[in-house]
């Protein structure tokens, strides 16, 4: 596994693994620009404090130095952003003056070169040499000063050797075995020299038509150096002899040995932004961005600052831009340090890591009736199966949205209520939001909203004579009923001609009244036609209609009353 930031066991503490430290200007002697570790891909700020520098920092052993810009030296926790100590210090420094070499921490004024405990800045030596330019470290810690032009080499605080320069140095040197035995290399001006470690004889001296634009990296036996009429060479390790050289268009500020796994040989970064890829064969162009003013890679990713403040993180091979960042002053520095990245800029220092994965793991029913809350409660961990506590989180389904955290061993639980859904199936999205230290997570789980049953009773009288007023009367029971609502009464009679009628529905009761004019058999239907919540029902119920039976009719009565008035009207007379 890549070294990344990770937690402590049973805590919620960012901790980092062991990183390939970034211990001298460009990475190492080799001046790779190029830690061996996968780097992050994908950006957030740990932490940023307002203590800038034009000095690029140093990171080894979850700490960062940093030169700031009113020439203070500290040493900076890469977990927590603190500062642990600081050293105040009378003189300015040069951009490749602060190297680590474990338990020291080298840095060089203008007057002396300092040798500290790494870890507390307490001063163990000092060396007085007169404008100490740039630091180096391979064997022995290397001094190249300007005035005079000298390189010197020390042995701990003992000189083993210095050697006169012909030229002034103006890029830091370049340290790599040949055969075993390390050989230094130092830009001056418009050509190089290459003396042995050891006794600081003379290798080889290469000459060259401009000036030195970029510092000298080795790789796989060659030597990259770019000049400032837009010349890349190759030369050789050994002896410094030229094995090609191309011009680009795009004047190189930075060149970074490939990888495996990408073309070429060397990397070149044009101060317009221009990213190609070189080797004996020829170049090509990857592609282009703003102007640039600092890169650096690791295994797999390269980190572009440019002019406008922008941190870009790019893939070689596809140049896909993975990630950015913007900051109010462009970057004087960066420093890979497995999944996490040092920036310096002339007002702030900034930490970036690779959030850690995380995984969501939940509970939740597949299926609930509706009107019933959903209870949901789980658990947010690490790749690595650790808690993440007071992590926020959104529990979604549908339109509603509920907001929780988790606790201090990373549990959560939420309750969603269904009243103002419908029934159906839906997807539950639980998502935790991405921090400074936590990727997000995602997880979606189906979940059926089970729409409530329901049931009708119906009364009607079984027989009944036509002309007769029947009370259809009824109910509609379930759950969650709303207290009005209506259903469809139907009325068929012995023809078989069907007519409804829309009933209310007051507190699941219902009544209609209706007269039959016809004898025979008539069907009445109640159906309920279900909700987005409740489902359909019906009943039905038939009644017998039979004839009135007929009553004497009013002639026959008025014969009758006559007759009799008439009998008694002739009893009188008598």
């Amino acid at each position: 596994l890549a070294p990344r930031l990770t937690l402590a066991s049973g805590q919620g503490i960012p901790q980092f693994q062991s990183a390939s430290p970034w211990s001298q200007y460009l990475y190492s002697a080799e001046r790779t620009s190029r830690s061996p570790n996968s780097g992050p891909h994908r950006l957030c700020i740990l932490w940023n404090i307002s203590t800038g520098s034009t000095i690029p920092p140093i990171v080894a052993d979850n700490r960062a130095w940093i030169w700031s810009s009113n020439n203070r030296l500290l040493c900076i926790n890469l977990t927590t952003g603190s500062i642990l100590w600081q050293q105040e210090l009378a003189a300015p420094c040069s951009s490749s003056s602060l190297l680590f070499s474990a338990p020291y921490l080298y840095a060089a004024t203008s007057t002396k070169v300092l040798c500290l405990n790494a870890s507390t800045g307490a001063s163990v030596f000092s060396i007085s040499i007169q404008a100490p330019l740039y630091l180096l470290y391979r064997d022995a810690l290397y001094v190249v000063s300007d005035n005079p032009p000298r390189l010197y080499r020390l042995t701990g605080e003992y000189l083993s050797y210095s050697i006169d320069l012909n030229a002034t140095p103006t890029q830091p040197p370049t340290a790599y075995a040949v055969e075993g035995k390390p050989l230094i290399v130092v830009p001056c001006n418009y050509s190089i020299y290459g003396f042995w470690g050891q006794n600081g004889s003379l290798c080889f001296h290469s000459k060259f038509t401009a000036s030195l634009a970029t510092p000298i990296v080795f790789s796989q036996g060659y030597l990259y150096l770019a000049t400032s009429d837009g010349f890349v060479y190759a030369l050789y390790a050994r002896n410094g002899s030229i094995a090609w050289a191309y011009w680009l268009y795009d004047a190189p500020f930075a060149l970074l040995p490939t990888v495996s796994g990408e073309y070429g040989a060397v990397l070149a970064v044009g101060v317009h932004g221009t990213l190609y890829v070189i080797d004996e064969s020829g170049l090509q162009t990857i592609g282009s961005l703003n102007e640039t003013v600092c890169a650096v890679a690791a295994a797999d990713y390269l980190y572009i600052g440019l002019t406008n403040g922008t941190l870009t993180v790019v893939q070689p091979l596809s140049f896909f831009i993975s990630s950015t960042l913007t900051f109010s002053k462009p970057a004087s520095g960066i420093a890979v340090y497995g999944l996490s990245i040092v920036v310096t800029t002339p007002s702030h220092t900034i930490c970036a890591v690779e959030p850690i994965p995380t995984l969501l793991r939940i509970h939740s029913p597949s299926h609930v009736p509706w009107g019933s809350p959903i209870h949901v409660f789980g658990q947010l961990i690490s790749d690595q199966g650790l808690p993440v506590p007071s992590a926020n989180l959104s529990v979604q389904l549908s339109h509603v949205q509920i907001r929780t955290s988790t606790n201090a061993s990373g549990w959560f639980s939420a309750t969603i209520p269904t009243v103002n859904l419908t029934a159906g199936n839906y997807t539950l999205i639980v998502r935790s939001d991405e921090s400074p230290i936590y990727a997000a997570a995602l997880t979606l789980t189906p979940i059926e909203v089970v729409a409530l049953p329901t049931s009708i009773t119906l009364y009607v009288p079984s027989t009944a004579s036509t002309g007769t007023c029947i009370l259809v009367r009824g109910y509609v029971r379930a759950e969650h009923l709303p207290q009005h609502t209506r259903v469809l009464l139907s009325l068929q009679n012995p023809a078989g001609i069907c007519k409804t009628f829309v009933v209310d529905v007051t507190n699941g009761e219902f009544t209609y009244s209706f007269t039959p004019l016809k004898p025979g058999k008539w069907l009445v239907n109640v159906s309920f036609p279900g909700t987005g919540t409740h489902l359909a029902s019906s009943a039905s119920a038939s009644i017998k209609i039979l004839p009135r039976a007929h009553s004497p009719t009013p002639l026959l009565l008025t014969s009758l009353v006559a007759c009799i008035a008439v009998l008694a009207a002739i009893k009188c007379r008598r």
